[in-house]
C-alpha cells in the first residue's frame, strides 16, 4: 500500500473515529506511516477505539463542549490578531450553532457565547501548537459547535481536514476536504464510470420515482418510531403540561431555588449559579421540553388554521423547509439557516401569477420537540405578512403529489431537492450539499440568482444533464456505508459491546483508506502551512 508519494511520517489528529470500521481504517493508515498524535472523542474506554488511539493524548469531547483545558496542556496560548480576525469572519455562524443545543432558549447572552467561543479557540490553537499535526481526520463533516471550531482553526493553519460525507443516495459516503463545495467530487466530468448502476443505487432511484411510502426518509418511517398517531406516555405528559404553562412556571421556580440559573450550550449541558457549564439533569431537560410544548401546540394550531387545499392547476414553487435545529440548516445553509429568509427570497423572485407552496416538515410541529425549534405563531404570521403569495399546506399532504405538479422544488439543503431531481424537477439550493452538482440544481445566493433561475425554469431553459450519468458518478466515487453502519446502530440500541456481523470487506476498506490518503496528498500540495 504505497499510496504516499514520499513515505514520510504523517501526524494525525483523530476526531470521533471510535467504531469498528475505523479500527480497520486506522490499521491501513498506520501501514502508510500515518501516526496518531491525539484523539478527541467520547473517551478511551470505548470498545470500538483503536488500540493506538489509547496510547496518545486524549481530549474528551465532553471537556471540549464544556471549554475545559486538557490536563496534558501546561497553559493556554494567547491568540494573535490574525487568528482573531480569521475566526471573526465566521463568528455569526459559530454563535448561532449553540442555539441548537440550548435547553431553555436563548438564555446565554452574546458576551457569554463569545467568551466561550474564544476559550475553545484558545484550547484548540494550543493543542495544534503543542502537537503540530499534519492532518485532522474525522468520522463525519462538522456537526456541532466544537467540530466547526476544529475545522476553522485547522483551516487557518493550513492543516488539511478530511471527512466522510453522506451523499444521501442509498447509504453511500465519500471523502471530502472542502466544505464550501462538497459536491465537486461528484461532478460527472472527468470521472470514469461503469456501464451500469450498482444494485443499491438502482433500487434507490426506482424507489424515489415510485410512491412516497417507498421513498420515505428512514427517520420518518414507522420503524424509526415516527408516527403522528402512536403517542408514548412521555408525549402525553408533555402535551398535558404544554396546555398548562402555569405548572411549568412552578416547576421552574422550584428548580431555580435549588439549582440556580438555567441555560445551556447543549441538550446535555447547562450553566450553574456560578455561570460554569455543567451537566444538565434529565429533570432540567424534561422541564424545558414541556415548556416548549406549549409554544409548539399554539404554533401548530395557528398553522393548521391557515392551511389551504393546493390548487395544482396554477404555477407554483414547492418549498420544503427543514426540521430545525439541525446541521442541514446551520451551518450547511449558511446565511439561509433562517427558513423565513428563504421564503422571502423566493416570494420576491416569483414570476407574475406564481405562488409559493409552503409545506411544513412533519416533525416541526410534533411534541416533544427540540428546545431550539424556531417555529412559533409569530414566525408564521411573519411569513404571511412578508410573503403575500405564500400558501400553507398541511404537513401530512403527500409531498410527491405537490412536487410532481410544481414548477420546481426549493429548500435549504434538504433531501426534497434530490428527490425532485430524480423525479424530473429543478431545484433551488440555498446552501451547500453533497448533491449540489446534480443536474437541474441551482445554487442560490440572493434574489437576483433566484429570479434568474425561475426565469429559466419558466421558459423551459433549465440546463439538464443526464440523471443516470450523475448516479453513475456517485456509484464510482462513493462507498457503501450500509455494509457496516447497520451493525453499529443495533449495538447502540441494545447496549451490547460485541459486534453482530462482519465489517465491510477488506477491499472496501482498502479503497476508502486509499481515497483518504489521495485526498490528503492533493490538499497538501495546495496548502502552505502557517507556523
Amino acid at each position: 500500500m504505497r499510496w504516499l508519494e514520499d513515505g514520510v511520517l504523517i501526524k494525525v489528529l483523530y476526531v470521533h473515529t471510535a467504531s469498528n470500521v475505523w479500527k480497520s481504517l486506522i490499521e491501513r493508515f498506520e501501514a502508510a506511516r500515518w501516526q496518531p498524535v491525539c484523539y478527541c472523542g467520547m473517551g478511551g474506554d470505548d470498545v470500538f477505539l483503536h488500540h493506538s488511539l489509547r496510547c496518545v493524548p486524549q481530549y474528551s469531547y465532553r471537556d471540549a463542549l464544556l471549554g475545559v483545558m486538557p490536563d496534558w496542556i501546561d497553559s493556554l496560548c494567547c491568540l494573535d490578531h490574525d487568528v482573531l480576525s480569521y475566526i471573526e469572519q465566521y463568528e455569526t455562524m459559530l454563535l448561532e450553532i449553540p442555539s441548537r443545543f440550548e435547553v431553555f432558549g436563548s438564555s446565554l447572552s452574546y458576551e457569554e457565547r463569545r467568551d466561550f467561543l474564544y476559550q475553545v479557540v484558545r484550547i484548540f490553537v494550543s493543542i495544534l501548537r503543542e502537537l503540530k499535526p499534519d492532518v485532522l481526520v474525522a468520522a463525519s463533516v462538522p456537526h456541532r459547535f466544537v467540530d466547526n471550531v476544529w475545522h476553522l482553526v485547522c483551516e487557518y493553519y493550513s492543516i488539511p481536514t478530511l471527512y466522510l460525507e453522506h451523499v444521501r443516495i442509498a447509504d453511500r459516503k465519500f471523502v471530502i476536504s472542502d466544505l464550501q463545495d462538497r459536491g465537486i467530487s461528484l461532478d460527472s466530468g472527468g470521472v470514469t464510470c461503469g456501464e451500469g448502476l450498482s444494485d443499491d443505487i438502482r433500487l434507490f432511484w426506482e424507489n424515489q420515482r415510485s410512491d412516497y411510502e417507498s421513498a420515505r426518509p428512514r427517520y420518518l418511517s414507522p420503524e424509526a418510531g415516527f408516527s403522528a398517531c402512536a403517542m408514548s406516555r412521555k408525549k402525553r405528559v408533555l402535551r398535558f403540561l404544554g396546555r398548562y404553562p402555569r405548572i411549568l412556571v412552578l416547576l421552574e421556580i422550584v428548580f431555580l431555588l435549588g439549582k440556580g440559573r438555567l441555560g445551556a450550550l447543549s441538550g446535555v449541558y447547562c450553566l450553574d449559579r456560578h455561570k460554569r457549564l455543567v451537566w444538565a439533569t434529565e429533570r432540567v431537560r424534561a422541564i424545558a421540553r414541556a415548556r416548549l410544548s406549549a409554544q409548539i401546540l399554539k404554533a401548530r394550531k395557528f398553522y393548521l388554521s391557515e392551511c389551504a387545499v393546493p390548487d395544482y392547476d396554477k404555477p407554483y414553487v414547492y418549498f420544503a423547509p427543514h426540521y430545525q435545529p439541525e446541521r442541514s440548516s446551520c451551518p450547511d445553509a449558511g446565511i439561509y439557516h433562517d427558513m423565513a429568509m428563504i421564503a422571502e427570497t423566493i416570494a420576491k423572485s416569483l414570476p407574475q401569477g406564481w405562488s409559493l407552496y409552503y409545506k411544513e416538515h412533519p416533525r416541526a410541529l410534533e411534541v416533544p420537540t427540540h428546545p431550539g425549534n424556531p417555529r412559533t405563531v409569530s414566525y408564521y404570521k411573519g411569513l404571511k405578512a412578508n410573503c403575500p403569495n405564500i400558501i400553507f399546506l398541511e404537513p401530512d399532504v403527500n409531498p410527491f403529489d405537490v412536487m410532481d405538479r410544481s414548477r420546481c422544488v426549493a429548500s435549504g439543503t434538504g433531501t426534497s431537492l434530490l428527490q425532485g431531481v430524480l423525479r424530473g424537477k429543478p431545484g433551488l439550493l440555498f446552501g451547500d450539499a453533497s448533491f449540489s452538482r446534480a443536474p437541474g440544481i441551482y445554487k442560490i445566493r440572493g434574489v437576483e440568482d433566484c429570479r434568474c433561475a425561475l426565469d429559466e425554469i419558466q421558459d423551459g431553459r433549465t440546463p439538464w444533464g443526464s440523471v443516470e450519468d450523475y448516479l453513475k458518478t456517485v456509484d464510482a466515487v462513493t462507498r457503501r456505508y450500509d455494509l457496516y453502519f447497520k451493525d453499529m446502530i443495533s449495538i447502540r440500541r441494545t447496549g451490547s459491546t460485541v459486534m453482530s456481523g462482519e465489517v465491510a470487506c477488506d477491499n472496501e476498506i482498502d479503497c476508502l483508506a486509499k481515497e483518504f490518503i489521495e485526498m490528503f496528498n492533493f490538499v497538501r500540495k495546495q496548502n502552505v502551512k502557517v507556523s
